[in-house]
């Protein structure tokens, strides 16, 4: 069933909001590190010089957070009916590769980031819009995966196994 302008709308104020939010918190916890880990724990009380729960927890918390925003976008984003399986594959392959080409973007401006004696501010918007351009084709090729799936599946659908005949 199609959605009516009204609900298209609605959708999108929805998802952009609520998942904007989700999404910034781990990008922040990513591209921060360490830094705003140990401010974070400062403010709520609890730094200590040995902070290796909450140093541990930090990126596998932002790959589930990075996760589930993605996941939620393949799932509701779309008007077709949509499969867990098939949303799978392309959520995890998008996501892992998210952390490599931020993780890599990161270490490229921190050791190779001069770009601001040259330039100055205008070089910091241009190096965010190439991060975003990087991540929307991250995006992209995830949801291209899954639809190969669900094409894939309706090409040849799996044999279900009959245990009552």
């Amino acid at each position: 069933p199609r959605r009516n302008i009204v609900q298209q709308k609605i959708l999108a104020i929805i998802l952009t909001v609520g998942l904007s939010g989700v999404w910034i918190l781990a990008l922040s916890i990513v591209l921060a590190g360490p830094k705003l880990t140990q401010d974070l724990y400062e403010w709520l009380g609890i730094a200590s010089p040995d902070n290796t729960f909450w140093t541990s927890i930090r990126i596998p918390m932002a790959f589930m957070l990075n996760f589930f925003v993605v996941c939620v976008l393949y799932y509701v984003a779309p008007e077709a009916k949509q499969k867990f399986r098939w949303i799978l594959p392309g959520a995890i392959t998008s996501t892992i590769l998210w952390f490599g080409a931020s993780s890599a973007f990161r270490y490229f401006l921190g050791n190779f980031g001069n770009y601001n004696k040259t330039y100055g501010s205008l070089a910091t918007l241009v190096v965010l819009l190439i991060w975003l351009w990087i991540s929307g084709l991250l995006f992209l090729l995830g949801a291209e995966i899954n639809a190969l799936m669900k094409r894939m599946e309706e090409d040849n659908p799996p044999e279900r196994l009959r245990l009552l005949r």
